[in-house]
């Protein structure tokens, strides 16, 4: 093979990359091509759109990370590029024009509260010692936002914590309080107080109020950290964080995953995972509670007419949200929880599916926490929880980054087959907790239409490959139908959702 002469020479600094030399014949169409994917709402945006885009994917104009005018990317683009200019025999030379910042604070751990422990003292060196960005990936209840107060502490810069609630904000500020002893400021839930560490929801840093206010002030961080890095994947939030240029930027997540496009997002921000915890060590050595998985069957003799549901609203809507029979299953399996004396959380993934689980033929007890309740009303609610006088939660915004740690049941209501989701939502479980020797996880499989068996599988499977014992004989092989997922539609059922239970959610659930 003969060997190319070509060379490029690549400047480094802090947010991007950017081509000063190519010499001989480089491949730029073809890197650009794998610097780009399609999406059809994303394009419409950027090339000022206004028709319907087709879905399929030649039909829609890519969107491209690297800019063939400029010859710029996203730093987390590097090792791609390189890997990919280096596997064609063309030298790479890059050059380093970062500005890294000097250690201008001293934030100290407050030993009193807690002590890190030696797993999370090695990632965060591992992660630090890797890179000056990407992702840590830490399992629910092993210490994510600790690791991260460890991050600020070693880098001693200016800081933006992105979350991604309002709850959060709060929470995480709380927690920079205690392990730091630092008063964070906040961005979000009618927040806006910036200082050396600020909190902020990435929600806020989309909206004009914020970036004028941080233009304003002159204020740009020398570290950001994301939490729950999966959401940095959405495009709104990409964008948000591209008007920063931090020399240091990390993620945590138990779960960053994310496919397609999102992807490519994640990795053009923050790179890859640079480090890791192992679930299954975290168990082994006792800092997280055992899961024990339960399936039962539904719809086995009780299956959706052949041809009565053509999109996946209808199905889903048919099959989960209004089905009886699976409705029923739930309302037993919370209240045998219940009995066993576990507190519960639930899971739903739509509002209209609440009222056929509570109520008179339903979880008569049961608190509903949909995040349109005031954010001081959903803190009483979660302490609650946490002291043991509420026996059910059930919502749609019970999975990620609650710190309930009693919780010793999560009935997933919802089904969908989201390997993030579904872990997740295991991982409110995780936590352990005095008198709590495990946590159950209780599923279903789904009979009622192809669509919703293939995704039950799709469910058991991240379980499986998590570590956790799925019961034998509900992993199974199913060629699922193709029905018409409906962006848009779904989008509208989801605009009047809210409607639909508001007397319910207007109601104070705190007389407890």
């Amino acid at each position: 093979m003969a060997v190319s002469t070509a060379k490029v020479v690549i400047e480094l600094h802090n947010s991007y990359g950017k081509v000063t030399e190519s010499d001989g014949p480089v491949p730029w169409n073809d890197i650009a091509e794998s610097c780009a994917f399609h999406d059809a709402t994303i394009a419409r945006e950027i090339y000022n759109l206004e028709q319907e885009l087709s879905v399929i994917k030649t039909e829609v104009p890519p969107v491209q990370l690297f800019d063939r005018g400029a010859m710029t990317f996203p730093i987390g683009l590097l090792r791609r590029i390189v890997s990919e200019l280096e596997g064609q025999g063309i030298h790479v030379e890059c050059v380093d024009h970062t500005q890294k910042p000097d250690a201008r604070f001293n934030f100290t751990f407050n030993l009193e509260h807690e002590t890190p422990r030696d797993y999370q003292n090695k990632v965060v060196t591992q992660l630090l010692e890797t890179d000056r960005y990407g992702m840590m990936e830490v399992p629910t209840g092993g210490g994510k936002t600790l690791c991260a107060c460890s991050v600020i502490a070693k880098l001693g810069v200016r800081t933006l914590w992105v979350v991604h609630s309002a709850d959060m904000v709060h929470q995480t500020a709380d927690m920079l309080a205690n392990y730091l002893k630092v008063k964070a400021g906040k961005i979000g839930a009618g927040k806006k107080d910036i200082r050396t560490i600020t909190v902020s929801t990435s929600q806020s840093l989309k909206t004009k109020g914020v970036q004028s206010l941080l233009e304003t002030r002159k204020w740009m961080p020398d570290l950001i950290l994301v939490d729950e890095v999966d959401h940095a994947g959405a495009w709104g939030v990409y964008q948000a964080l591209r008007r920063f240029v931090p020399y240091y930027v990390y993620g945590f997540s138990a779960t960053p995953f994310r496919r397609h496009g999102d992807k490519l997002l994640l990795e053009a921000s923050f790179g890859h995972v640079n480090a890791t915890v192992s679930l299954s060590d975290l168990q082994h050595q006792g800092y997280l509670a055992p899961i024990t998985v339960r399936i039962r069957e539904i719809g086995v003799e009780n299956k959706l007419p052949a041809g009565s549901a053509q999109s996946w609203q209808e199905v889903y809507s048919r099959g989960v949200v209004t089905h009886a029979e699976r409705n029923r299953a739930v309302v037993e399996d919370i209240k045998a929880l219940v009995a066993e004396g576990r507190q519960v959380l639930v899971n739903v993934d739509e509002l209209t599916h609440i009222p056929a689980l509570v109520g008179p033929n339903g979880v008569e007890d049961a608190i509903i926490v949909t995040g349109s309740e005031d954010p001081d009303d959903r803190k009483v609610i979660y302490k609650a929880f946490r002291e043991g006088k509420v026996s059910v939660l059930l919502g749609t915004v019970l999975r990620r980054g609650l710190d309930l740690p009693s919780a010793g049941a999560v009935v997933l209501a919802g089904g969908k087959k989201s390997q993030t989701q579904t872990m997740q939502q295991l991982g409110r479980g995780l936590r352990p907790s005095p008198g709590k020797d495990d946590c159950v996880v209780q599923d279903y499989l789904d009979h009622q239409h192809g669509l919703l068996f293939e995704h039950s599988q799709q469910r058991f499977k991240t379980m499986q490959e998590a570590g956790f014992n799925v019961p034998e004989g509900m992993i199974r092989e199913v060629e699922a139908p193709q029905v018409d997922m409906n962006v848009d539609a779904i989008d509208k059922i989801r605009k009047r959702q809210a409607a639909l239970l508001q007397e319910r959610l207007d109601k104070k659930q705190d007389e407890y």
